[in-house]
């Protein structure tokens, strides 16, 4: 369990051990996957969620340059969450801006033990042509680094994408920035497309980048234009190789930890490879309550600024946060599945102070946990300890005839405002087989369970490519742009490189 203090310095310092490839300073934030949990010693899971995308298209760009990604770049929640499901559309909660689904199947890796829970949300659906007025600053890294393959030249279309799917009532700045900051564009209306294009030709890349000094005057840009009824943003895109500047790392937490509070957003678009520093652009995107999204061609810009722009400029809920009790008499242990560095204390799921992840319109998110239901023959770590001399632990009324699995409690923040609410609801203590989940449900499990075999997870011990090809070509039907298919194929890349069935 980590304080957001920690999570802070542990996502900058800690990074996974080098791929095999040449020249390669890849930077990626250390996991430990998460493992089983005794109910009756620890029947509270606390999390924030997690709806980037970055990991997946991260991974597609490893696979197809014919490598096995860093164990470290998978991140198995912002795989299953690059997809867009169905199975949320559940009856809206009153007075929430999202929906709330639940799923219990048999789980398909290890059916004759264990279960596998889903729990998804869905964020309202936004007409993007009636969404509030918004002011972007492009804040560009033109260092050195971003002249190298798949950087500058996916950086232009990229933004050139974005302001093409912009409103004419909206406002637009773009700053550039290599060891010094340089407002190359004040603000000015996105009607003069013609003006903006011509800036962003202009980025060439030479000398060494420095984040610090380019991130305060973006702010201060963003503060000077700012819409109190509408959208303030800013846009990072960069590779990651930057320096910090004299203020130092916490220092530039703190600035944007400021900036959120007064309603400035931070998405974080990531470029190129080798140098690539994925662990710093994930943490100022999570910090800035923005979106961070790895883009490996134009076909992902295209997606993330046309097929899915409401989700990446427009936030329903900020410091959204995920809480569920189970109840030690159905189940045994639990095992959350991804979500290692969004992990929190028990204690931060009431405090408003805790920074959590955002949820866009229309952004579907889903939360799996692999459960192992009572009675169960299963050893989970922790459980063979002997009875406490001066305490009892007993179950409630309600943990012993209610009939429920356990108490799903989500709290969350309108962006205008700091206080959250609280949304709850119980689950009650039934299932149904793999093969009668629903099809999203079924493409989830597969996502979640390639994702397991690219990290080589300890936890499932059944886990075959062939299993899962299996189980992501019967649940493809739904396949609007061509992104299912497209994961079967890396699915069949992987299952060659790694040598296995």
């Amino acid at each position: 369990m980590k304080t957001i203090l920690f999570l802070t310095v542990f996502l900058f310092l800690a990074s996974s051990t080098f791929a095999q490839q040449e020249s390669s300073t890849e930077n990626y934030s250390f996991i430990v996957e998460n493992g089983f949990k005794s109910t009756t010693l620890d029947p509270l899971s606390t999390l924030s969620i997690d709806g980037d995308g970055a990991s997946y298209s991260n991974i597609r760009r490893f696979l197809n340059r014919n490598q096995l990604p860093m164990r470290d770049a998978v991140r198995i929640e912002e795989m299953v969450n690059y997809f867009d499901y169905n199975f949320f559309n559940a009856t809206p909660e009153a007075d929430a801006p999202f929906t709330v689904n639940t799923e219990l199947v048999t789980c398909p890796w290890n059916q004759k033990a264990s279960l596998l829970l889903g729990v998804g949300l869905k964020g309202e659906k936004l007409n993007v042509k009636k969404a509030p007025q918004s002011h972007v600053v492009f804040l560009v890294d033109v260092s050195a680094s971003m002249k190298s393959e798949n950087k500058m030249s996916l950086v232009k279309p990229t933004l050139k994408m974005l302001v093409d799917q912009m409103r004419d009532v909206d406002k637009l700045s773009i700053i550039a920035f290599d060891k010094k900051a340089k407002l190359s564009l004040p603000t000015i209306s996105v009607l003069n497309k013609d003006t903006i294009y011509q800036v962003i030709d202009s980025f060439k890349g030479e000398g060494i980048a420095s984040l610090g000094d380019a991130l305060h005057l973006a702010y201060q840009v963003a503060r000077e234009n700012y819409l109190p009824a509408g959208d303030n943003r800013i846009i990072l895109a960069t590779d990651g190789d930057f320096e910090i500047g004299y203020a130092g790392e916490l220092a530039l937490m703190e600035l944007v930890d400021q900036f959120r509070q007064e309603g400035i957003s931070l998405n974080a678009l990531g470029f190129g490879m080798g140098n690539y520093n994925d662990s710093k652009l994930e943490l100022l995107a999570y910090r800035g309550n923005g979106k961070f999204y790895y883009i490996d061609n134009l076909l992902e810009a295209k997606k993330i600024f046309m097929t899915d722009l409401a989700v990446t400029m427009y936030t329903l809920a900020n410091d959204v946060k995920i809480q569920i009790e189970f109840n030690p008499k159905y189940i045994k242990a639990y095992r959350l599945i991804g979500y290692e560095n969004r992990i929190m204390n028990k204690e931060d799921f009431n405090n408003d102070n805790i920074v959590a992840g955002t949820l866009g319109a229309g952004q579907g998110l889903t939360v799996l946990y692999e459960i192992i239901p009572e009675p169960s023959d299963i050893s989970v770590a922790g459980e063979n300890v002997d009875s406490l001399r001066y305490q009892q632990s007993n179950l409630t009324n309600a943990g012993q005839s209610s009939g429920e699995l356990m108490n799903l409690k989500i709290r969350y923040k309108d962006p205008k405002n700091n206080r959250s609410q609280l949304i709850s609801r119980r689950l009650a203590m039934s299932w149904q087989t793999f093969d009668n989940a629903s099809e999203d449900m079924r493409w989830a499990a597969s996502v979640a369970a390639f994702g397991l075999l690219l990290r080589d997870s300890k936890e499932v011990k059944n886990l075959t490519y062939d299993g899962v090809l299996e189980l992501a070509q019967y649940a493809k039907n739904t396949d609007r742009h061509g992104y299912r298919n497209e994961c079967i194929k890396l699915m069949e890349s992987a299952k060659l490189l790694s040598g296995k069935q």
